[in-house]
Parts: structure tokens; sequence; C-alpha cells
């Protein structure tokens, strides 16, 4: 009896050995690095084969339902010893538990050979952040009720208090909305600051959505989705921690436009209109009535600031002036306020070219107040101008000394010659070589007094006009020539002809198309007309007659 349970002993564990040896002796396997986790804590998966394989062997998508899921890492190695190869596959990828209680990791199949299923068990993490220490996600909405055309802004405010480099998979959803058109507004803002003694990442970016027609609609705002990694994944315990917000939705009205609304249709809820008068030296033009002289330039800078429209939305200003106004207009500057307010800058160089009274136009604006829904209308004034002409310069003629002596005749009767007519022949020869020599140097006198003559300017008006063109300063160079042109001696062809080269200055450098002008063309034309103009007035004021 005591025989026969020995045998007995002995073949249960020859059993039992073959069993351990049969399961250890597997081909293909899976472990885990461990089966009691919290949530969000990230262990490892490795499955091991002793069969060649690729990568992409294994599907390993069934575990995204349970578990975040890293890239999974492969290893293919061959072993050659005593003659005896061998193969080993290697799949290693991280998890973490996205939900609490017992997650099973499924049975993986490589070639006809299973692995077993794992369980773990998943509790609570009682020292896990919330989220919002993590990520906030803010969002303000300017106006809630529209009028078709008009706009309103979203600004969103997205602050990172964690470390930027453990932020993975992060993605902002844009804000949407459904019968509407929204545009980004300029570019994302991003800078660091300090939320109560931690540094926090702040990303701010505003919207424009703009109202098409009369409903009611709803604004879903940015979503931010990503995870965090929380601790080390070197030394264990480190945790994925989830960021995902939930949007808020804003609802939105758009009134119809009024039926009784006459004129243009520009609903906002502020404008602001306002011009400035400057003259051509910069100074602020304050006087209901201005003096200045023809050729003399005034500047109109107008700015217009609107709410809830953008820049394709605000109004063309066509003003009308008088046409003894040139008029010479620059493009118009568009700029986003960080309020989301546009703002429209236009700038106009005005030069009379009449005397007399001059009225300039009004800026008037039609608009609907969409706070007050009312219609309202916004004006600047226009300025009243009191043109003179410009008085030249009397021209003075330059004094010649009289060079000629009045000699009185008398008759000598000579009686007896005598030596007399040879001295007097002497003394006439005399006489004429002195006069020949005289009549000389008179001459070249003359000749200097010509070029000296050529080389006049006139003072300061000339002064001021070679300053403007260096500076390039275009109402100077307007001023300056016109007071030039008056003094000068041009004839009517030689001003047309400067009017004109200006005239085509200045439509380049104030057209919409603004080019770079240079005044290198004009200054060389007015210095070939000022020596041609007094060469023709040195010839008519000479006293003497050429010989």
């Amino acid at each position: 009896m005591k025989l026969l349970r020995l045998n007995f002993s002995f073949w249960l564990m020859i059993l039992l050995t073959s069993i351990s040896l049969s399961a250890y002796s597997a081909s293909f396997y899976a472990t885990v690095s461990k089966n009691k986790v919290v949530q969000n804590e990230v262990f490892q998966l490795r499955l091991v084969s002793d069969q060649p394989a690729n990568a992409e062997a294994i599907d390993f998508s069934h575990l995204e339902e349970d578990f975040f899921t890293s890239r999974p890492s492969f290893v293919s190695s061959v072993n050659i010893i005593n003659n005896q190869r061998s193969q080993r596959s290697e799949w290693t990828l991280s998890l973490a538990a996205n939900r609490l209680g017992v997650l099973t990791i499924p049975s993986f199949e490589l070639n006809g050979q299973r692995t077993d299923p794992i369980s773990i068990q998943v509790s609570v993490d009682e020292q896990a952040p919330q989220m919002d220490e993590l990520v906030q996600l803010q969002s303000t909405l300017s106006r809630d009720t529209l009028y078709p055309t008009e706009s309103t802004v979203l600004t969103t405010r997205l602050t990172i208090k964690a470390d930027r480099r453990r932020l993975q998979n992060t993605h902002i959803t844009p804000p949407s909305v459904d019968g509407m058109t929204i545009g980004q507004i300029g570019e994302t803002q991003q800078y660091q600051t300090v939320i109560a003694g931690i540094e926090a990442t702040i990303i701010e970016q505003q919207y424009r959505l703009t109202a098409i027609q009369a409903g009611e609609y709803h604004l879903v705002e940015p979503r931010f989705q990503g995870s965090y990694l929380l601790g080390n994944t070197l030394h264990g315990g480190a945790r994925i921690i989830p960021l995902n917000t939930e949007p808020n939705t804003y609802s939105l009205v758009v009134e119809p436009q009024p039926s009784d609304y006459q004129g243009a249709w520009l609903p906002t809820s502020q404008l602001t209109l306002t011009d400035h008068w400057t003259n051509s030296q910069g100074a602020p033009i304050t006087d209901s009535v201005y003096h200045l002289e023809v050729g003399d330039a005034l500047t109109r800078d107008i700015t217009l600031q609107v709410a809830g429209l953008s820049a394709e939305q605000l109004p063309t200003l066509a003003l009308s002036y008088p046409d003894s106004i040139s008029v010479y207009e620059q493009k118009p500057q568009f700029t986003t306020l960080d309020n989301g307010n546009t703002l429209m800058q236009l700038k106009q160089v005005l030069i009379p070219r009449r005397s007399g009274e001059i009225q300039l136009p009004d800026i008037n604006i039609h608009w609907w107040n969409s706070r007050t829904k009312q219609a309202q209308l916004s004006q600047a004034k226009g300025l009243s101008l009191d043109v003179s002409a410009t008085q030249p310069i009397n021209s003075i003629s330059p004094s010649v000394p009289n060079h000629t002596t009045a000699v009185s005749a008398q008759t000598i009767v000579v009686k007896e010659a005598g030596l007399w007519p040879y001295l007097a022949a002497l003394l006439a020869t005399f006489w004429l070589v002195t006069l020949g020599l005289y009549w000389r140097l008179y001459r070249k006198h003359t000749r200097l007094n010509e070029q000296e003559t050529t080389n006049i300017q006139p003072g300061s008006t000339w002064q001021q006009l070679q300053n403007a063109l260096t500076t390039q300063d275009a109402m100077m160079i307007n001023h300056a020539l016109s007071r030039w042109l008056n003094e000068s001696p041009l004839t009517d062809a030689e001003r047309e002809q400067v009017q004109q080269t200006l005239n085509t200055l200045h439509e380049n450098k104030f057209s919409l198309n603004s080019q770079t002008c240079d005044y290198q063309a004009l200054n060389t034309l007015i210095k070939r007309l000022q020596q041609e103009a007094l060469k023709r007035a040195a010839k008519t004021q000479h006293p003497l007659a050429k010989l």
C-alpha cells in the first residue's frame, strides 16, 4: 500500500512538470508590467513569438476602446548558438486604462497561435490633477443680437498651466456655426504669464462671425483635445491625463432689416467719423475760414472707426470737390484694433488752383445703430477757403553806368600850321589807341555782367524750392514751385510744361497704386528754364546795342 502511494506521487509529479514545461515552451505569449493600476497609469504590454514576423502582423486597434495606446515598438532578432538557430519577434507598447473596473487585454493571434487574455484591475487615482488645473479654454462673444451683414467677435483664450513639452496629440477644433460666415481675425497671439504663482502659456485668437439673413443660430465654441504625460516613464508611475474640453454653445439672433430704412445699409453698434486739417507746414487748421494763396497745399486726414464690420464692408468716401481744387488721394489704410473694431484712415492733399472763396464739402455717413435700433447720421464738417493770388516780385532793372561824355564842339581857325598839325595827329593817334583799349575793357566787363546776370536766382523762393526738392516733400514742393512760377519770367508754354510734370509726379505719389517719385527730372527742367528766362531778360534790359 505504501509503495502504491509512492508510485502515484511520482507519476503525478511527472504529469505536472510536463504540463508546466508545455506552457512555458509556448511559442507566442503576452505579458504586462502591472495588472493592478490606477486610472490613466502607464504600464507596458509585451508580446513575444519565436517565429519570424513583421511589425504589422499584430492588430492592436481593439485596445483603443479601453486603453490609451502608444505606437507599438517592434524588434526582430536571430540567434545562433552551437549551430542551433532561434528566431525572436517582440512587440512592446504602453497602455493606460481610461476607465475604472476590471478591463481585459484580449487574446492576440499569430500564425494560428494565440495568447492568453490578461485581466487588468483599474482603481481610482486620488492624486490625479483635475483637467482645469492643467488646461482651461474660455471664450467671450461681443454681441449676440445682430442685423444682416453685421458682425460679432468671438474671443477665445486657451490657458496651459502645465509643461507644454508633456502635451501629446493636441488638437484645437475651431468654432462652428451654421448659416453664418466665420473667419479668423489676425494672427494667433501667444505669450507667457504667471497665474497664482504658476507659469502659464496663454494662446488667444479672435474670430469674426457675420450674419447673412435673419433668424436664430447656434455657435459652438472651440474645443481642445489632447493628453498630458504626468510622472516619469523610466521609473514607473507615469500617468496619461486626458484633456478634452466640453465646448459651450451660444445662441445668436439676427433681426431683419427695417423696412423703412433709407440709404445704403450700414448696421453697426458704433461709428466714429473725424477729420483733421493741416497746412503745408503740418500745423493744424482750427479756423472756420482758412486764408491761403494759390498753390498752397493743405491736408485732410479722415478717420473712420466702425464696430462689427470688416474692411470690405466699410463705405467708400466719394467726395465731390470743386474744379478749382486739385485733389491727390492716398490709398485708404485699414487696421483691426484690439477690440475687434475696424479703423480706416484716408489722407487727401488739396491744392487750390484759382483764387477766390472755395467751400470744401462735408462728409456725411448714414448708418443704422443696432443698439438703439435707430437710423443715425455722422458728419465731418468741411472747410471754407479764402484763396488769394500770389503776388509776383517786381523785377528791378540793373542800373548801367553811362560811359559817354558830352563834348562841346569848338571851331578853331589856324592861320599858321607850323608843328601843330603833327602834334595833333600824334595826339589823335594816342586818343584812338586809348579809345580802343577802353572799348576792349568795356566789352569784357559787359560779358562778365551778362554771365553774372545769367546765374542770378530769385533769392529765398529759389532756395525754398531747392530745399523742398531735396527733401521730396510734395506739399512744400507745390508751394515753393507756385511762388517761383509767379516770380520767374517764363512763357506760357514753359509754365504749362512745368505744371504737367508736377501733376504727373503727384498722380504717381497720391494715386491708389502709390509709387516712389523722383523729382530729379522736375529739378533739371526748372533749372534749364530758369537759365533761359534770365538770359532773355538780360538781352532785353541791356542799354547798349552790340556794335
